[in-house]
């Protein structure tokens, strides 16, 4: 039953609203890998050592992201498929280059600080290279 004692603009204010929380709970991904690089970063500022295994641990959190925002737009059946294979392959190519800069910094050659800022844009050109491949 439709309250008649509430006046159109009201109920124009309330879709307004409820589109809003709609709107932003749809941007709460792309807020999760904003708030896992800003604690990464953090991490690497307060402790003062590398992070890189903070950085291998999280980066297969991002890529659950963004397969998962991207399966909500891909093609039914096959497309999907392949749409989650490809986005494997690229994550995976992802941890291999972070695992080969830690690897390489064995002696301690960078500081922690500059490992940080590359493990970080290592995951900023996941991300990029993902919605590249995502979108439509």
């Amino acid at each position: 039953m439709v309250n008649t004692n509430i006046s159109p603009p009201e109920r124009a204010a309330g879709r307004r609203r409820r589109k809003l929380w709609i709107s932003l709970l749809a941007e709460a991904p792309y807020l999760a890998i904003v708030v896992i690089g800003v604690i990464g970063i953090c991490w690497t500022s307060f402790f003062r050592r590398p992070s890189g295994e903070y950085w291998v641990v999280m980066t297969p959190v991002v890529a659950l992201l963004c397969v998962a925002v991207g399966l909500a737009r891909a093609p039914s059946g096959r497309g999907r498929i392949e749409t989650v294979a490809i986005q494997l392959a690229q994550w995976a190519a992802v941890l291999v280059a972070m695992y080969l800069i830690n690897l390489s910094n064995v002696g301690g050659l960078t500081t922690s600080d500059a490992l940080g800022g590359m493990m970080l844009t290592l995951l900023a050109l996941g991300v990029f290279i993902s919605g590249l491949d995502l979108r439509e």
